[in-house]
């Protein structure tokens, strides 16, 4: 089966995954237009003898899916988010904001870019001023008051998505740890994170 994504110039890029000799899974793609219809509709041999225009591209790195669909919802459902494709940074922070603002000693997010990710439901956005000056948007369900996502204005076109509300225990661990310095001393964290003092 081929799936479709946008490339350059907004043209569609259609994709023919497979699992290679090493358990690894791969894809090929090619771009749209009148000489880019190979995997849509053609024959199997129109699709061997084009092959030379495809580029090959690893789908999983370290065990991750890089071509993931997650979906995360608050309490109630209201407010839903379809996720597509991989964070860029995973952290947790121990600041006292995030821990009230979480009911948690410790929150745990993923960061996106905003055109990964459709919104469906009604948030209501609540604004505070960090330490650092920046304003830091969050957003909740005003059903159940649970926080899905928020945005830092220091990272533009970035959205924050809570980890615990993709619900998958399976979620990749967080690798940065931030606000160290008001971390409860019985949370433990994986040896390998990288631990600073305050934000990062």
């Amino acid at each position: 089966m081929g799936a479709a994504h946008s490339g350059r110039n907004n043209e569609p890029i259609f994709y023919r995954r497979w699992r290679g000799a090493n358990g690894r899974d791969y894809a090929q793609d090619h771009h749209g237009g009148a000489a880019g219809r190979g995997l849509c509709g053609a024959s199997p041999n129109s699709i061997i003898q084009s092959q030379s225009t495809f580029r090959v591209h690893q789908l999983t790195r370290n065990g991750i899916n890089l071509m993931t669909t997650r979906r995360a919802a608050c309490s109630c459902g209201q407010l839903r988010l379809t996720v597509e494709g991989e964070p860029s940074r995973i952290w947790m922070c121990h600041c006292l904001e995030c821990q009230r603002r979480t009911g948690a000693v410790i929150s745990n997010q993923a960061r996106f870019r905003r055109e990964q990710i459709t919104l469906n439901g009604t948030a209501t956005a609540w604004k505070r001023t960090g330490e650092s000056g920046n304003t830091l948007t969050c957003n909740f369900c005003s059903t159940c008051g649970s926080t899905v996502y928020f945005e830092n204005e220091a990272f533009p076109g970035i959205v924050a998505v809570a980890i615990g509300n993709f619900a998958d225990p399976n979620f990749p661990a967080p690798t940065i740890s931030v606000w160290e310095e008001t971390r409860h001393p019985w949370v433990s964290l994986p040896p390998d994170t990288k631990r600073m003092a305050k934000q990062g």
